[in-house]
């Protein structure tokens, strides 16, 4: 039997952002407006001994959002998240990995890496 087995975590960051090509319909997202992040990130593991652990990995992803994403005001949830897959897929290679991250716990996107994909950080 062939199982794939995964771990997740799940965080939480304030974000600041705009969206200057928003539809007029919604167009006060042009504006600087305020979010809270919330983010649940999987990760494949080998084995049942907490090969990745669960507070170490979860202490990973924030230190890549403090350092690498609350600074920036354009980025989307989608855009982010492959920001945040081109750095797992650096430092734990050869896994899948699902990013789901939503807007205010409401709104957001789920995004599948299969371990093919190729993601080059920029």
């Amino acid at each position: 039997m062939n199982i794939d087995k995964y771990i997740y975590v799940k965080t939480t960051a304030e974000y600041f952002h705009k969206y200057e090509n928003a539809k007029e319909s919604v167009k006060f997202l042009r504006d600087l407006h305020r979010h809270l992040l919330y983010f649940k990130v999987y990760i494949q593991v080998f084995g049942n001994d907490r090969e990745v652990e669960f507070f170490e990995f979860k202490k990973y992803i924030e230190t890549i959002i403090k350092e690498d994403i609350q600074n920036n005001s354009n980025y989307s949830c989608e855009t982010i998240s492959n920001m945040l897959s081109d750095r797992i897929k650096l430092d734990y290679p050869g896994r899948t990995i699902m990013i789901d991250i939503s807007e205010d716990n409401e709104n957001g996107s789920f995004i599948v890496y299969n371990i093919e994909d190729k993601w080059v950080r920029v």
